[in-house]
């Protein structure tokens, strides 16, 4: 191991990271070095994103390494959830998702998905790119201001299905799950609700919903029944089917007169049982939106969970 080696990997040898990040690391700097920065969204019109600039100092510095370590996560989403990546381009293709109207993206994280899809819309229509963590909205700011996108609303928030409720965090604030089961010294947070989020003319105006938020999307959901009935949007949520049931989200919704699929792929660097489901409204079902096929599966990135169609329907 060369000397330069081993003074990149210093910081990474105490037990706040492993070796394996380091690693990990190193090689995302590497790529963005050779992409100039740019990570292409190829299941989404191959829509290109630039990216703050990073070096292997970098990794050195504590104030430095969080910013390649966001870097890192941002130029890995391209391979990330590719059928659902696909599935959502080919809705704006289509029309189902209307590039006039706007988007929720609650658990937005560091802008991957806000960045892209806004640059997908035209108009007046923006993004709101929803999060608790102060550290993502930052860097997603960044990142949209380094690629002159100016239509994306950065809220910093806890959302749930009643304002003023007083929630607790567990974990990790950038991934963040909250309860009111956790640990009595952990920071609370005050909650609001998506429907108070977003300004009331604009209930009507929504095209996509898109739900991840560690296990809370039910009472997020249950936060934004005005926006529903008004919008009646495309809904993407996620579950960890092992131990949350998506049929109690699902329920609701057809109740609302939806119909809801699961987006069959297994998502790599994810729990197992992690999936993504989609919903679209009995008024708005989409044509078929022209998916990949099986035998293509491994070509385009897309572990397929099951046999079958690329959306399977609950029933």
């Amino acid at each position: 191991m060369t000397t330069i080696l081993k003074l990149l990997l210093l910081p990474f040898t105490k037990a706040d990271a492993t070796l394996h990040q380091a690693l990990h690391l190193l090689r995302h700097v590497r790529r963005l070095r050779k992409q100039h920065g740019t990570v292409h969204f190829v299941a989404e019109g191959n829509t290109a994103v630039s990216l703050p600039p990073v070096s292997y100092a970098g990794l050195v510095f504590g104030s430095h390494r969080r910013l390649v370590e966001q870097c890192a996560n941002y130029a890995s989403r391209p391979s990330a959830e590719s059928l659902l990546r696909r599935t959502v381009y080919a809705l704006f293709e289509t029309g189902c998702i209307d590039p006039r109207r706007s988007i929720i993206d609650i658990g937005c994280w560091i802008g991957d998905n806000a960045v892209v899809w806004a640059k997908m819309l035209r108009g007046d229509a923006a993004v709101y790119a929803v999060d608790p963590s102060p550290g993502n909205l930052d860097f997603g700011r960044s990142v949209a201001a380094l690629n002159a996108v100016r239509n994306i609303k950065w809220i910093q928030a806890v959302c749930a299905d009643q304002p003023n409720l007083n929630l607790r965090l567990s974990g990790d604030l950038d991934h963040a799950q909250f309860n009111d089961h956790a640990q009595a010294r952990s920071q609370t947070f005050v909650t609001t609700t998506l429907d108070e989020v977003v300004p009331r003319s604009s209930h009507g105006e929504i095209s996509l919903l898109h739900v991840d938020v560690e296990g809370f999307e039910e009472r997020v959901l249950g936060g934004a029944t005005s926006i529903i009935a008004a919008s009646k949007p495309v809904i993407v949520f996620e579950q960890h089917i092992s131990k949350e049931d998506p049929r109690r989200i699902a329920d609701k919704l057809k109740g609302c007169g939806y119909r809801v699929f699961m987006i069959n792929e297994v998502l790599p660097g994810c729990d197992l049982d992690c999936r993504n489901f989609i919903a679209f409204h009995r008024d708005g079902l989409p044509p078929s939106p022209g998916l990949p096929q099986h035998s293509n599966g491994r070509a385009d990135g897309i572990w397929y969970a099951a046999l079958g169609p690329a959306m399977l329907e609950l029933e």
